[in-house]
């Protein structure tokens, strides 16, 4: 038998995946298996609560590093940031967001995502990221080089995700019409509304706010009213708009 490449992680993967344990079982899932063999340890999953990240972070300090040794791979391969931290464990790490950086809670997990997955990533031999924007920042806020990182996309399954084959209605859209951060809000907003509510608004519309954003909001199911005095130049609107039915 040869070499493994890597030793895959699959620490994380508990009986009811969700988010990372779905990714790390689809990955894994269009590895070799014999270039990547796996460790399945049972009890460390997040289905165990704070108890279950615990000890699998015992686990990777004090087990994983004999196990990788002891497998003759020459790489880890973790589907998160999860790797021993002592020298001699060559890691490949996948890093999906740096949320819990960006906005930290006070939570038990609190050391873990400040402290801990930072130094992971920063002695990983190689980072994987799955979009450019994750990428980019895990390269400014943390400085890791670009060279150290690569971009992994997240696929998926297409006998889940499938167009449903429905006959699209006409749009009512205005030829001058171009898709922006605000039209694309006003859509969004439209679709998640099921009562009659209100959100104030400010943003870019090409092509005239007066004539462009009031007739792709109909086209939507949401009515929109401008704040009187407040359009100004630049295609700048400001206003409300609400969706399911106009106040009383």
């Amino acid at each position: 038998m040869s070499t493994p490449l890597a030793l895959f992680n699959g620490s994380y993967l508990g009986e009811r995946p969700t988010g990372i344990g779905v990714v790390a079982r689809e990955l894994y899932a269009a590895l070799d298996h014999q270039e990547v063999p796996a460790l399945w340890p049972q009890g460390l999953s997040p289905d165990h609560g704070s108890r279950g990240h615990l000890r699998r972070l015992l686990w990777t300090q004090r087990q994983l590093p004999k196990l990788w040794k002891s497998s003759g791979a020459a790489l880890l391969l973790s589907p998160l940031p999860e790797a021993p931290l002592g020298k001699g464990v060559p890691a490949v790490v996948l890093a999906h967001d740096l949320l819990p950086l960006r906005y930290p809670q006070l939570s038990p997990l609190l050391a873990y995502h400040l402290a801990y997955v930072p130094l992971v990533l920063h002695r990983a031999r190689h980072v994987l990221c799955n979009s450019e924007a994750t990428a980019r920042e895990v390269h400014r806020r943390l400085r890791l080089p670009l060279r150290r990182l690569s971009v992994l996309r997240l696929g998926f399954s297409p006998g889940l995700l499938k167009p449903m084959g429905l006959q699209r209605e006409n749009s009512a859209l205005p030829p001058t019409f171009a898709p922006t951060r605000l039209s694309l809000g006003l859509c969004a907003f439209g679709i998640a509304s099921s009562s009659p509510r209100a959100l104030q608004f400010r943003g870019n519309c090409p092509g005239g706010p007066q004539t462009v954003m009031p007739a792709f909001a109909a086209a939507i199911g949401v009515a929109l009213g401008f704040f009187p005095g407040v359009i100004e130049a630049h295609g700048v609107a400001e206003g409300k708009l609400f969706a399911g039915a106009w106040p009383p």
